[in-house]
């Protein structure tokens, strides 16, 4: 079973380091097969919300979006359709990281 580690804090106050953490947690019993992070490595990837949302002449999927990253209003071009203005969404800073997951097989 995976535990998010903000869930763990809500029932064990400590300070520890996760993988202090995780061998406590060994030593009582809990086996701990792996502690996974799965922002490492990530740069350059921001929360934005939506303030607009416009078509761009002669492009059928493309669209001029207006995103507010806590900083400044930007201007993008976007390819995706899933959102709408107020929605908060990832948005890559150009130049970003972000490392490719391997998928976990599952028997």
């Amino acid at each position: 079973m995976r535990v998010p580690l903000s869930w763990l804090h809500e029932f064990v106050s400590t300070e520890l380091p996760v993988a202090e953490l995780a061998d406590v947690l060994t030593r009582a019993g809990l086996e701990v097969e792996d502690i996974a992070t799965p922002s490492a490595g990530v740069r350059g990837v921001r929360v934005a919300e939506v303030r607009a949302v416009a078509p761009i002449a002669g492009s059928d999927k493309l669209t001029l979006v207006q995103a507010f990253d806590g900083e400044e209003v930007r201007e993008v071009v976007c390819g995706a359709s899933n959102f709408t203005v107020g929605d908060r969404v990832a948005w890559a800073q150009p130049g970003p990281s972000c490392p490719r997951r391997t998928p976990r097989s599952h028997s």
